[in-house]
């Protein structure tokens, strides 16, 4: 019920955004016809896989034998109405297109083969050069017939290539509304000074290229920071923040990078597997010499989920999709290759991936093979997500010198508290973290954000602007990284090779008291420590070079380096020898992410998704065309003070179930209490519209504190019953007991209930 007291709304915004599942619908209730519904990965139905993983050889000479996979698919497609959606099929033949993700290479052998490793099929009319995408039942049945007839035509068993549909990485980071005041919280964390927060173009001739893969970095600011290349695989103009945020963050952490900016997503900030390949490919081998990068961002990922073979089903067809993401992985293992064989350090820096809700049942099908494709380890609930689950999981191929090759460094996110960042996934922390949680970026190259909401999103980058998540923590791992690997070559020493950067990073960082998920101690880079043992530590730089073994941050590597540690001053050891954990101190309030005073883009509370679906009208502006809302990736997100996104609700309708994911806005007095949790859920019923509110103490019990994070799961009753689920605003209220917001909060919502 509702109290008389102050309010503080925080609108979750479902309406538009969340499609309905499994709710049979039909004109006539006597003809139902009672059918299973599909089983399938969220994932696009435009594009179908085939891919030889890393642990099998090409069986294949040439792709001669693509022409007659396309005419046959073509045939099958045309037969069976892949296309027709339940409504009109398509108005005109489709043709059936196939291609390599790679182009030919011969200068590095474990490279050499890539072309004909990976292919892509899709499907376009003959007329309209439209591409098409596939119904439920066609996309099941070209899984199954793309198996069938590559066996076919090529000779060779299905148990020698991977077939599936096309999945996406998403950048690791969401938006909220930024605050002037913390422009630089996360660069005195890292131990830099304000200066480098005007991001300026080196000044010193660049050693080192810094390769960031992501939703491209806006020109005016590009050419503001310095950015010395640039490449598009994921085709249109730059509109997205994220690339720009992850951009300047570089710059300001690596003032002497030269950096090669590679965009790989739409404007919604998702990219295909076959966008990431090519451009690694691009920063790892060409095409030309003044590309090729030693250190690499790439701040997206992909849910560890699509590394398993799963089942998919649709009306009568069942198959299996095989593991997602092997091009990506082929593409990391050469990067480990020229890093382990000499050829040129390359140091891989992803995102650890985030996960703010837990999955939701029947999210993901079940699986099709418990084991994984070549590994012996096992695949947990709490697994990072790609590119960075590989950090954790041995590659395929055996490493050069022995041993097992680990495809990438991630770097998992931390607020301003030292806790892990709202977003990360559940016992899966890094052992090396850095600023994740509301980091804020301006630049003066860069238009200004809107001052008024907007539905439409902006056709160009707008700064100041917030992000959150592993995508920032991985940026600073980067850009620490390449700062490291200039300074030993401009002081003509060798750089590390990867792992050498990953312990240094370690070494040099700040412990925050607790162990990561592989045993060892979880600290936090910092740029100031790591280049006072650059100049001064030669014997911590040694024992960061030769320590080697499997794991990128061995559990024990505090204790093998302990002595040069307390050497360089930098750790103090006990009696047996051990260093002391001196724990990082805060210090000061939470980062303030505050409430907009447009009533029209109120940021009530502060939570990720911020309006109310009646502002919105039917439809988030960017929301995906697909279900990657519900894997619990953050994803593409509102442009500026626009809509809310929908990847951080999950409204599940068997069960009924909604999941909630709330960051309370610090911009509080610091003595607040919040009391009395409930869930307003306002909706069309069969008596008009009605309010129906949920007492949320026994799911997450008060009181609440300005600047947590709540993670909530509710069960819908079944006297809760709106008509059209599709049209269900939800709101999650509280009492605020005590203190005065530095903002006045404008409820959006007019209640007409008790």
């Amino acid at each position: 019920m509702l109290r008389n007291s102050m309010l503080a709304v925080i609108a979750l915004a479902i309406t538009g955004c969340m499609p309905l599942r499994n709710e049979p619908i039909s004109s006539n209730a006597s003809l139902v016809e009672t059918v299973d519904p599909p089983q399938m990965r969220p994932c696009r139905s435009d594009r179908i896989f085939i891919d030889v993983p890393l642990h099998l050889e090409v069986q294949w000479n040439d792709l001669g034998f693509l022409s007659q996979l396309r005419e046959d698919l073509g045939q099958i497609a045309a037969t069976d109405e892949w296309f027709c959606n339940g409504k009109a099929c398509p108005g005109e033949p489709i043709r059936v297109m196939a291609e390599s993700v790679l182009p030919p290479h011969t200068m590095f052998e474990p490279r050499a083969d890539g072309h004909l490793r990976f292919l892509r099929i899709w499907f376009v009319g003959e007329e309209t050069e439209a591409e098409y995408t596939l119904s439920d039942f066609g996309a099941c049945s070209a899984v199954e017939w793309t198996r069938e007839l590559v066996a076919n035509v090529t000779n060779v068993s299905s148990d020698l290539f991977y077939v599936g549909r096309e999945c996406d990485f998403s950048t690791m980071s969401l938006q909220a509304s930024p605050s002037q005041d913390m422009l630089a919280w996360h660069t005195r964390r890292l131990g830099l000074p304000d200066a480098v927060l005007s991001a300026l173009p080196p000044t010193e001739t660049p050693l080192v290229d810094l390769g960031i893969i992501d939703t491209g970095i806006d020109p005016a600011v590009s050419t503001a920071i310095g950015v010395a290349d640039t490449a598009n695989f994921g085709g249109g103009p730059v509109k997205n923040d994220h690339g720009t945020v992850v951009g300047i963050v570089a710059r300001q952490v690596s003032k002497e990078a030269r950096i090669i900016d590679v965009k790989a997503t739409d404007s919604a900030g998702v990219a295909t597997s076959e966008a990431v390949t090519r451009s690694l490919d691009h920063l790892l081998f060409g095409p030309t010499a003044s590309a090729l990068a030693s250190v690499i961002n790439f701040s997206m990922g992909s849910p560890p989920e699509l590394s398993r073979r799963t089942v998919i089903t649709a009306g009568t067809c069942s198959s299996w999709e095989d593991p997602f993401g092997e091009s990506v992985r082929y593409m990391l293992d050469n990067a480990a290759r020229l890093d382990a064989t000499g050829v040129r350090p390359v140091f891989v820096s992803v995102a650890a991936g985030n996960r703010p809700l837990e999955i939701a049942p029947g999210t993901f099908p079940p699986t099709y093979s418990a084991t994984h494709s070549c590994s012996t380890q096992s695949l947990g609930p709490d697994e990072w997500f790609l590119p960075g689950h590989w950090h954790r999981l041995d590659s395929c191929r055996q490493a050069p010198l022995g041993g097992t090759n680990r495809l990438a460094f991630a770097t998992s996110a931390i607020d301003a508290r030292h806790n892990p960042a709202s977003a990360s996934i559940a016992a899966a922390e890094a052992p090396l973290v850095a600023p994740g949680q509301h980091i804020i970026v301006a630049h003066p190259a860069a238009a200004p954000a809107p001052s008024q909401c907007t539905t439409t999103p902006p056709s160009s980058v707008t700064l100041p602007s917030t992000m959150s998540g592993s995508s920032m923590s991985s940026i600073i791992g980067a850009s620490a990284g390449a700062h490291i690997q200039h300074t030993l070559i401009a002081t003509n020493r060798a750089p590390f090779d990867a792992f050498g950067v990953g312990r240094f990073l370690h070494l040099t960082g700040i412990d925050v008291c607790r162990t990561s998920a592989t045993g060892a101690p979880v600290r936090r880079i910092h740029v100031g420590r790591l280049d006072t043992a650059l100049a001064q530590c030669p014997d911590l730089v040694n024992c960061a070079r030769t320590q080697y073994g499997d794991e990128p941050i061995p559990a024990d590597l505090l204790w093998v380096c302990a002595a040069p540690l307390a050497a360089c001053g930098l750790e103090t050891l006990d009696a047996t020898g051990h260093v002391i954990p001196q724990c990082a101190t805060a210090g000061g309030a939470p980062v303030s992410v505050p409430i907009a005073s447009d009533t029209s883009c109120v940021q009530n509370s502060g939570t990720v998704t911020a309006i109310p679906a009646s502002a919105c009208g039917t439809n988030c502006p960017d929301a995906p065309t697909t279900d990657r809302y519900s894997l619990g990736s953050l994803g593409p997100q509102p442009f500026g003070g626009g809509c809310p996104h929908c990847e951080v609700i999950d409204l599940l309708f068997t069960p009924r179930t909604l999941r909630i994911y709330a960051d309370l806005n610090p911009d509080f007095a610091q003595t607040t209490t919040m009391t009395s949790p409930t869930l307003a859920l306002k909706g069309p019923t069969n008596q008009g519209v009605q309010t129906f509110f949920v007492d949320l103490d026994e799911v997450s019990p008060a009181p609440w504190h300005p600047g947590e994070y709540r993670k909530i799961t509710v069960t819908i009753q079944n006297d809760i019953d709106f008509s059209d689920w599709s049209q269900v605003d939800a709101y999650l209220l509280v009492d605020i007991n005590e203190g005065a917001k530095t903002v006045t909060d404008v409820s959006p919502l007019v209640w007409a209930g008790p």
